[in-house]
C-alpha cells in the first residue's frame, strides 16, 4: 500500500513537471514571435522586394531604413566629383536619390554618365535631411541596357516612359504654354508640351540642350507625344546659351533646326487657315516658308496686320524666328516682327 502511494505520488510529479515544462515552451514562442514583430519592415509594394538582384521604387526609401541595403534602379540625371568622390542623381518613376561612390570604396565609375540607366544595391542613408543610397563595392553598381533606348510605338501610348533626348526646336505659345520638339538617342522626333497650368519659364529649356524627359506618352494628330506631369519629369542635363543671329535666307539650313534667328524679306502667298497665317519670305533668289501661330491677343493682331501690310504695300519686313523642319521643309515660326 504504501509502494502504491508513492508511486503515484512520483507519476503526479512527473505530469507536473510536463506541463509547467509545456508552459514554459509555449510562452517563449510567443516571445520570439513578439520580438519578431517589433522588428521595422521595409515598406515597399505589393509587387516589389528587396531581396538580392530585385528593385524597389526610390520613393519607397525612408529614415526607417538607414542601415538596410536595398537595390533601386533609374536613369543618371547628374554626375559630378569632389575630391576623389563620385556623385551621381539617380530618377525613376517616382523620384530622385543621391548616389555618393566614395573614393575609398576603390569602385570604378568611370562608365557610369548621363542618361545611362543604372541599377545601385547599397545601405540607405540620410545626409542632411536627405536619403541616400551608398554602394560598397564594385558589384552594386550595374549600367544597363535601357529599354528608353527604344522607339516609341503606339503600343505604348497611355504608359509612363522616360527618354534621354536634344531639345531642337521651342515654341512658346502667346498664352503660356511651350512646345517642345526633341531628338532621341534613337534619332526619334517627340513633342513635348509644357502646358501653361505647370507655369514653364522658356529660358529653363535652351535649344539644343539636352534633358532626361518622363512623360505619359500620347498621340494628337496621328503624332506620338511626350506629356510630362510636372516640370520635375523635364530634367536639363547640358544647357547651352541660346543666342539669336542675322540670317541671310539662303544660309539657313535644316541643321540650324530649333536657332532663334533674325530674317529679313519680302512677303508673298499669304494664306489664312484656322486662326494661323502662312506665308512665304523671299530675299533676292531665295525664299522660305514661315508661319505665325494664332493666339487671342492684341500683339498677334498687330503681328498679322504688319505681315499684310507688307505684302500689300510692297515693303520688306523683319522677323524673330525660330528654325523648323515639317514634312521635310525648312519652315520659321515667327515669334515677333520686328518695326523698325
Amino acid at each position: 500500500m504504501k509502494q502504491s502511494k508513492g508511486t503515484f505520488i512520483v507519476v503526479t510529479a512527473c505530469i507536473l513537471i510536463l506541463l509547467v515544462g509545456g508552459a514554459i515552451y509555449k510562452l517563449n514562442l510567443f516571445d520570439s514571435s513578439s520580438n519578431n514583430a517589433t522588428k521595422p519592415v521595409p515598406s515597399v509594394k505589393a509587387d516589389e522586394t528587396t531581396e538580392a538582384g530585385q528593385t524597389t521604387t526610390i520613393a519607397t526609401l525612408d529614415s526607417s531604413m538607414k542601415g538596410q541595403q536595398q537595390t533601386i534602379t533609374g536613369t543618371i540625371l547628374e554626375r559630378s566629383m569632389n575630391k576623389g568622390h563620385v556623385f551621381l542623381k539617380v530618377k525613376d518613376t517616382s523620384g530622385t536619390i543621391s548616389v555618393p561612390i566614395f573614393k575609398d570604396k576603390a569602385i570604378d565609375a568611370t562608365e557610369m554618365s548621363v542618361g545611362q540607366k543604372i541599377t545601385v544595391t547599397g545601405e540607405v542613408d540620410e545626409y542632411q535631411g536627405k536619403i541616400e543610397i551608398i554602394p560598397q563595392t564594385q558589384k552594386d553598381l550595374v549600367v544597363m541596357e535601357t529599354k528608353e533606348s527604344e522607339r516609341l510605338t503606339n503600343d505604348d501610348i497611355g504608359q509612363t516612359k522616360t527618354i534621354s533626348a536634344e531639345i531642337v526646336s521651342k515654341y512658346v505659345h502667346p498664352k503660356g504654354h511651350i512646345f517642345l520638339t526633341v531628338e532621341s538617342e534613337n534619332g526619334q522626333s517627340l513633342k513635348v508640351p509644357l502646358f501653361s497650368t505647370l507655369q514653364p519659364d522658356a529660358t529653363t529649356y535652351p535649344v539644343h540642350a539636352t534633358a532626361i524627359i518622363t512623360g505619359k506618352v500620347t498621340e494628337y494628330k496621328g503624332e506620338l507625344e511626350l506629356v510630362p506631369e510636372t516640370l520635375g519629369d523635364v530634367e536639363v542635363t547640358n544647357k547651352k546659351a541660346e543666342t539669336v543671329q542675322t540670317r541671310q535666307i539662303s544660309s539657313i539650313k535644316s541643321s540650324d533646326r530649333g536657332s532663334q534667328v533674325v530674317v529679313e524679306g519680302m512677303v508673298e502667298q499669304v494664306t489664312e487657315k484656322k486662326g494661323h497665317l502662312f506665308l512665304q519670305l523671299t530675299q533676292d533668289d531665295s525664299q522660305i516658308k514661315a508661319v505665325l501661330f494664332k493666339a487671342d491677343n492684341d500683339e498677334i493682331k498687330g503681328r498679322k496686320e504688319r505681315i499684310e501690310n507688307a505684302m500689300t504695300s510692297r515693303f520688306p519686313i523683319r522677323v524673330v524666328a525660330t528654325v523648323d523642319v515639317y514634312q521635310d521643309e525648312l519652315e520659321l515660326i515667327i515669334d515677333k516682327v520686328l518695326v523698325d
